[in-house]
């Protein structure tokens, strides 16, 4: 986890995702790089040093499983395994220009991982699956959804691929959305949002604008604060006795703020900033954490019904709201993850696919148009200019259990994006 505590401490055994890769042939021959404690979405600690990017050794690849993706954009491996709590290996996906699925929780065996986190269950988790292309997610998945992943977990939902569902050729009722209200996206990432859909609906499929119900509200009070329930307790207490990263020293500074500080700083102060802060300040009761959780299941109930008010099969939306940036400006943009931090709030399986590449007008109106309302906004564009050439990924989202339909969205996207 990037903590000079684990050096020449490896795990007893391989967690069962392994186990069951290891026994399907696979050959694991490299871990790759990680920010300190995982809770981030830099690539940099303070054991084996910083990452960057493959395109540009200035920025950052993503995280927190970032060394797989900047591995996997390099050629350097055909499969990568991370994990993912709020868009953990779906960002660096999008930032370096790679494919990743995050299964629905219940699909994926938990067993035998160590995170910084444990107990956590107000937002699900687990391993996810990275590629060079949508073809290697799916061969991958259909390698761990067999009868040894099932025997050797059985909190795994024994549920095989279903090549029905990822071959049906019948046209899909997609939404998308480019903005959720809560994180302003950058030109370029509003863009890819847009062309994904003209390219899907020349492809014959049918394109719905979506609004996500309450955004705003539940990000920040809903999933921030299930994350950070007890006050920061467990995941602080991992960085006793250790040097920090300082890419990780600038993400905590920025967002965890004392009672007094929250209080005085809120007349001059956003409302989704403030409400961030105290998010992060988790609960301070036992009876608040339940109502919280009743909220957050209420929240799952009102997003579903719009859904199918819709008649959506999926969804499309951005991958994230800003491109690859660099480490130290990882701590101050992480709320970008608003669009992947949902779907583990709601338990949705998501995937992340590259569609294209930052142009030259992507900057000019990020310098010239983007607007600046608060700090947020000023650090995304302060972090995102000069960004040319850096890949632009799509999220795809399908309801619960339905992963195999993200991922044929994800491969409809491919062929159709690659036709243009």
């Amino acid at each position: 986890m990037g903590f000079a505590k684990f050096i020449d401490k490896p795990a007893a055994s391989d967690c069962i995702v392994v186990q069951v890769l290891k026994n399907q042939g696979a050959v694991p021959f490299m871990k790759t790089n990680i920010p300190q404690s995982l809770l981030s979405y830099s690539c940099s600690n303070t054991v084996f040093g910083k990452t960057t990017h493959p395109m540009d050794p200035s920025r950052c690849p993503g995280g927190s499983s970032g060394g797989e993706g900047a591995l996997l954009k390099c050629d350097g491996s055909p499969i990568g395994i991370g994990t993912d709590i709020a868009g953990s290996v779906r960002i660096p996906a999008h930032m370096s220009g790679v494919c990743a699925l995050r299964p629905t929780e219940q699909r994926i065996s938990h067993k035998g991982l160590r995170g910084c986190l444990p107990g956590q269950r107000g937002l699900s988790g687990g391993i996810g699956v990275m590629s060079r292309d949508v073809d290697g997610v799916v061969m991958t998945m259909k390698a761990l959804w067999v009868d040894l992943l099932f025997n050797l977990d059985c909190n795994v939902a024994p549920l095989k691929f279903n090549d029905d569902v990822y071959n049906d050729r019948n046209k899909l009722r997609i939404g998308y959305f480019d903005d959720d209200g809560f994180f302003t996206p950058v030109p370029s990432v509003r863009r890819v949002v847009n062309l994904t859909k003209d390219a899907l609906e020349a492809a014959g499929h049918t394109l719905i604008q979506f609004k996500p119900p309450r955004a705003a509200e539940a990000i920040p009070n809903l999933g921030w604060k299930l994350l950070h329930a007890d006050g920061n307790k467990t995941w602080l207490g991992f960085f006793k006795g250790e040097p920090m990263d300082s890419g990780m020293a600038v993400q905590i500074r920025t967002y965890l703020k004392s009672k007094w500080f929250r209080m005085l700083a809120k007349p001059c102060t956003s409302k989704r900033i403030h409400d961030t802060w105290e998010g992060h300040a988790g609960v301070r009761t036992v009876e608040e954490l339940f109502k919280v959780q009743f909220k957050a299941n209420a929240y799952k109930s009102e997003y579903e019904a719009e859904w199918r008010r819709h008649k959506l099969d999926v969804l499309i939306c951005p991958g994230f709201y800003v491109t690859a940036v660099d480490n130290d400006n990882c701590g101050r943009t992480q709320y970008a993850a608003s669009s992947t931090v949902v779907c583990n709030l709601l338990n949705f399986p998501a995937g992340t696919v590259p569609v294209t590449t930052v142009t030259e007008e992507d900057d000019r109106q990020l310098a010239e148009e983007f607007p600046v309302n608060d700090a947020w906004d000023k650090w995304a564009k302060e972090a995102c200019k000069d960004s040319a050439g850096l890949p632009v990924g799509v999220q795809c989202v399908a309801l619960q259990y339905q992963d195999e339909l993200v991922l044929r969205l994800m491969k409809e996207i491919e062929i159709a994006v690659g036709s243009l």
